[in-house]
């Protein structure tokens, strides 16, 4: 994922438990909308070692391009309750001369659940589609890591996933990620993130076409490794290309 924002306040650092250095901080990226004032879309990123002691000296305001992979976190909050949220872990921070909002978010990984499709009501109805993405994250552990990330298309894109696209297929997204926090009747507070894919590239069926298919997204997601684009898939008339 690649950001370019402001900080919403200075770097922290922490301690995750080693020696390694850590920073941690939260970016506002702009992003352009029909209406006048647009909207802003906030991240938390966090940097270790030699990156996180350069990136320790940024401060509140401060313009950032930020290149790194999302990962799955959870964490209590004050209310004790389990809260999860998606964080940008850096692999690179550069100042930037301007915070104008960039927001280019990529991921290939394996569809947990179907494609549902809905069309927007009026004169000209637009097709929505949701699904949901697994990603396997290697780790020191054999059975590695997975991170899930919900997907939602419009138009064409949405039309094609929905008609050529099923549980188990891998697939190539490009995109814009967003989080959005609200509060219910009763106060409390909700998070949820998804990606809108601008574009969603096939790149074929699991090796285990079987049972893999039909189980739920934790069996999906250790069926583990990708297979090679088939050739009738490579070539420019393909429907999401």
């Amino acid at each position: 994922m690649m950001l370019n924002g402001n900080l919403t306040a200075d770097a922290v650092a922490y301690h995750p438990g080693t020696e390694r250095a850590a920073v941690r901080f939260r970016i506002a990226c702009s992003r352009k909308t029909a209406g006048a004032e647009g909207s802003v879309d906030f991240f938390n990123v966090v940097a270790f070692g030699k990156l996180a002691e350069r990136a320790s000296g940024l401060r509140k305001g401060d313009s950032a391009m930020v290149v790194g992979k999302c990962h799955n976190v959870t964490y209590q909050n004050q209310a004790g309750e389990a809260v999860r949220r998606i964080e940008l872990y850096a692999d690179e921070i550069h100042p930037a001369n301007s915070g104008a909002g960039v927001n280019c978010f990529s991921l290939a990984g394996n569809i947990v659940k179907d494609p549902e499709i809905r069309y927007t009501a009026g004169e000209k109805p637009l097709a929505v589609v949701r699904t949901r993405i697994c990603v396997f994250r290697p780790s020191a552990s054999k059975e590695g890591n997975n991170d899930f990330f919900d997907i939602e298309a419009f138009g064409s894109v949405a039309e094609n996933a929905e008609k050529y696209l099923k549980k188990g297929d891998q697939v190539f997204v490009q995109g814009r990620l967003t989080e959005h926090e609200w509060q219910d009747e009763e106060g409390k507070k909700h998070h949820s993130s998804k990606v809108t894919g601008c574009r969603i590239t096939y790149l074929g069926k699991r090796k285990d076409d079987g049972d893999c298919l039909q189980k739920d997204e934790a069996t999906i997601a250790s069926c583990g490794g990708f297979v090679s684009v088939p050739e009738e898939f490579g070539g420019e008339d393909f429907p999401f290309h």
